[in-house]
């Protein structure tokens, strides 16, 4: 019983952080910044669960991600869910080939995935929408990745925290890699 009570508060943790992030994301954000470009901070959520969790668990996480985030996002649920699904494929491939493990590296492969997310959305939207993006923000896309390299150093260790109160392991593989 209570490793179910650590293992649910582990996701609770996660999804109450990242609502809270990405929440002040779409309100604070632009009461005090207006319209200039700000990080994703749900993204450091969504690298964490692909590369410090079992496959299965960062998919579960994807789709609640998916879920909770589509509220607070103009992107279609189904265009947002195949773009976070890429991403985590993307992202679980790293981690079987090229991945060190590491608060920088963590914040570097945000970065990364946050300059992928509105690639792969242009992509998709021209790909299987009627009304595809026609002006895409150049500018918001160089930036944000940068802002949210900024925002995934704490972050990380955060989630750390997160996992050592919910008493959360690494998967095996992980611990493998981190020790080569």
């Amino acid at each position: 019983m209570r490793e179910l009570v650590f293992f649910l508060s582990n996701y609770l943790f996660f999804l109450a952080t990242t609502n809270l992030l990405a929440s002040l994301e779409c309100s604070l954000w632009l009461q005090i910044f207006g319209n200039s470009p700000g990080p994703h901070l749900w993204i450091p959520a969504l690298v964490f669960w692909s590369l410090y969790r079992r496959t299965e668990e960062g998919i579960a996480m994807v789709y609640i991600l998916t879920l909770m985030l589509t509220a607070l996002s103009a992107v279609s649920g189904s265009l947002f869910l195949l773009t976070n699904m890429s991403l985590f494929v993307v992202l679980i491939l790293l981690k079987q080939r090229i991945y060190t493990s590491g608060a920088l590296n963590f914040m570097l492969i945000c970065g990364a995935t946050s300059l992928g997310f509105p690639l792969l959305h242009a992509g998709y939207s021209w790909t299987f929408e009627d009304n595809p993006v026609s002006q895409p923000a150049w500018f918001h896309w160089i930036l944000e990745p940068l802002l949210t390299m900024l925002v995934a150093l704490p972050l990380y260790a955060v989630f750390l925290i997160f996992d050592r109160i919910t008493h959360k392991q690494r998967p095996k593989q992980m611990e493998a890699l981190s020790h080569e």
